[in-house]
């Protein structure tokens, strides 16, 4: 596990140098995940430099439910692009990775954990018109948590003034 969460911030620091330049928004959201009820997380977008390229970013959130029983978290890391026009209303899908940790009390009263690796696959809309962006977003995780994910919320726009595309 801690391999993994090294893994994740070495990737970010590698990335994040020349991105953050461009652009950066930091946020918060409300989650309903199809097995573990209710959360809340926090997300970090950076744009990275693709160049000639459609835009691509980087989008990470930590996710924390709350099911009947126990303790369930998530670490996700996903790989955006949206259409190269811009708008105020933007559509964005995509792909990436997620950990997943869950913890419980059996039968006999033990406490119990597991940690699994997955994929994702997303989409959503988010409206554009200044420094705070509302957005939508349905995921679906293949491995990992295995279920499907609504997260609504908003994001602060920091960095470059060319905006979130």
């Amino acid at each position: 596990m801690r391999r993994v969460i090294l893994a994740v911030c070495l990737a970010a620091y590698v990335f994040a140098p020349g991105a953050l330049h461009a652009q950066l928004a930091l946020g918060a959201q409300l989650e309903w995940s199809q097995d573990f009820d209710n959360g809340a997380g926090a997300r970090a977008l950076v744009e990275l430099p693709m160049g000639d390229f459609a835009p691509v970013e980087l989008h990470v959130t930590f996710d924390y439910f709350w099911p009947e029983d126990g303790d369930y978290w998530e670490l996700n890391g996903n790989l955006v692009t949206t259409p190269a026009v811009a708008t105020v209303l933007t559509a964005y899908f995509g792909a990436g990775l997620n950990i997943a940790h869950t913890k419980w009390i059996d039968p006999l009263d033990q406490e119990q954990s597991r940690t699994r690796v997955g994929a994702n696959v997303l989409g959503g809309l988010r409206y554009d018109p200044g420094k705070l962006v509302p957005f939508f977003e349905l995921k679906y995780e293949i491995g990992g948590g295995e279920q499907w994910i609504a997260s609504a919320g908003f994001m602060i726009r920091l960095g470059a003034a060319t905006g979130i595309r």
